[in-house]
Formats: structure tokens, C-alpha cells, sequence
């Protein structure tokens, strides 16, 4: 599931943290919102930002390869 979480600090420091994300689609989910409060002042990227978003035809495919591996072997 995909989540973006909005907090706003007493101080009115604003933090968009997001979860669910992969690659770059958690800054192009979030853009919107970051350009409403006037852009981003600091970015810290998480380690899903480095992952790639794997869909569902991937992962069949790669189930349909190793199934095939195994019963070649």
C-alpha cells in the first residue's frame, strides 16, 4: 500500500515522509503537494528510493524462468 504521511510541527516545519514508494514515483507523488507549501528546503531518500518498482508481469515472468530452470536441471 502506498501512504503519504503529511506532519506539520508546532513550529510549522513541514515533513512529507511516504511509504510503499519505489524509485523516483514517491517524488512525483509528492510534487503537488511539496510545490502548494512553497518546494522542498531538504531531501533525504530512503533505501526504497534505489529499489526499482517490480509489477506483476515481472514477477510472473521470473517465476515462469526459474520453473523452467528447475525442471530443465
Amino acid at each position: 500500500m502506498k501512504i503519504i504521511r503529511v506532519r506539520i510541527g508546532s513550529t510549522g516545519k513541514v515533513v512529507i515522509e511516504t511509504e510503499g514508494f519505489h524509485g523516483s514515483s514517491c517524488q512525483e507523488a509528492t510534487r503537488a503537494i511539496e510545490a502548494a507549501l512553497g518546494g522542498a528546503k531538504a531531501e533525504t531518500l530512503k533505501t526504497e528510493y534505489y529499489e526499482q518498482e517490480v509489477t506483476h508481469e515481472e514477477t510472473v515472468n521470473h517465476m515462469q524462468e526459474t520453473t523452467r530452470k528447475r525442471v530443465k536441471n
